[in-house]
């Protein structure tokens, strides 16, 4: 298809959040996942995102700058969709408390564990 100079597989990676950092938006046109870690990583990151509608759990979005999608939209409907949607906002912002707001914070969630245990 072309691609070699346009996609670098980069293999097994520990410093998934510096290569986030380096990214305007995150596309996940998945067609099997239930509550992929990536997508929380990617508005961890700030990022603008977009996955496929039927096969992602509701449960991923956790801010405003997520955007389901369908599947049944070709390639040139998705990329019109994208485009709409950061026009204005490829600036950066801190989602801390989207995340932690969606039970995704280890601390905050971990201390609630332990006071669970603790009343027991």
């Amino acid at each position: 298809m072309n691609l070699e100079n346009k996609i670098s597989f980069l293999g097994k990676r520990d410093d998934i959040q510096n290569i986030m950092q380096a990214m305007d938006i995150f596309v996940f046109p998945s067609l099997f996942e239930g509550l992929p870690v990536a997508l929380i990583e990617a508005q961890a990151s700030g990022l603008s995102t977009f996955a496929s509608d039927k096969v992602i759990s509701k449960k991923s979005k956790m801010s405003e700058y997520f955007e389901f999608i369908s599947l049944d939209k070709n390639e040139e409907e998705w990329a019109k969709i994208i485009l709409e949607k950061t026009e204005n906002t490829i600036e950066r912002e801190d989602r801390k408390n989207d995340i932690k707001k969606a039970g995704y914070d280890i601390k905050t969630e971990a201390k609630k564990l332990e006071e669970y245990f603790l009343k027991r």
